[in-house]
């Protein structure tokens, strides 16, 4: 009768009802699944296959040995019936969840203002159609925002304001003229919360320049333009890499004293995106 055979048959039982250790052996052998108390000095230490290198487990006890009538612990494969060699598997690995967006975005938007206030500039009735083209990327991942580096192109912008004539009642508006141009936005910065989340609202702050074929809110005014602008609005996924924006944005518009003539306005706009959202996949260095 083989140690093996004894410390299975008679040992193992009397470690199950009284034994004291605080290890649990869940065991499949020939017979079914077994599942116990086992003595706390019994364990396993990880050893090199000698054909394949593959790391295996051996007994700490020596003249025990696992043959397919003999219990074995979960998880493990006999090796050999007399060696007390058993072949682990590798324990999964569990992944954080998948955050909605990635580290590069590439955007297009278009937007229509039909109002202009007057909080930095003066000149009303001023109606504004955008389109702008934008690439974010992150610079830094945090647990409740996101802050990214936003700049911007606009290919396409139409001003139509009113066309006034002075008589005794004062400034009539005779007509409207619409004065087309493009620019770009350098200096961006997006802020979006709750990156975990499938709707995410966010906030932004833009400097860009703007140039018209033709002057622009005044006879006396520039055709180079500032635009400082700042908003909000909200990322609305459609899945980890698409989403939809639907945002709003006030945009001052000023030659900065650059002409005779200053008046600038500010564009109440609000705008709707489509983004697609891209991260690089992790090199694996040999």
């Amino acid at each position: 009768m083989t140690s093996s055979f004894v410390y299975s048959k008679y040992v193992l039982p009397l470690f199950l009802l009284f034994g004291s250790g605080p290890s649990i052996l869940q065991a499949q052998s020939s017979t079914g699944l077994f599942v116990g108390r086992v003595p706390s000095d019994l364990s396993f230490r990880a050893v090199p296959d000698e054909s394949t290198g593959a790391l295996t487990s051996s007994s700490s006890i020596p003249d025990i040995a696992f043959p397919d009538s003999a219990v074995t612990p979960a998880g493990l494969v006999p090796h050999s019936e007399s060696s007390g060699i058993v072949r682990t598997s590798p324990a999964p690995i569990a992944q954080p969840p998948q955050r909605y967006g990635g580290t590069h975005e590439f955007a297009i938007t278009a937007g229509i203002a039909r109002m202009s206030g007057h909080w930095l500039g003066y000149r009303k009735d001023v109606d504004t159609e955008v389109i702008n083209l934008r690439y974010s990327r992150v610079i830094k991942n945090g647990r409740h925002v996101t802050y990214s580096y936003s700049p911007e192109v606009t290919p396409y912008i139409n001003l139509e304001e009113p066309i006034y004539n002075e008589n005794d009642m004062g400034n009539v508006e005779i007509s409207r003229k619409q004065t087309i141009g493009g620019g770009v936005t350098p200096v961006g910065f997006s802020f979006d919360f709750f990156p975990g989340h499938r709707i995410q609202p966010f906030w932004r702050c833009n400097y860009g320049v703007l140039y018209f074929h033709e002057r622009v809110l005044s006879p006396e005014g520039s055709q180079f333009m500032h635009t400082v602008d700042f908003g909000l609005g909200f990322h609305i996924y459609q899945n980890h890499h698409f989403s939809t924006t639907l945002g709003f944005r006030y945009i001052h518009m000023s030659n900065a004293n650059i002409a005779e003539h200053n008046p600038g306005t500010d564009a109440e706009t609000f705008y709707i995106g489509f983004s697609r959202f891209h991260s690089p996949k992790s090199r694996v260095v040999e």
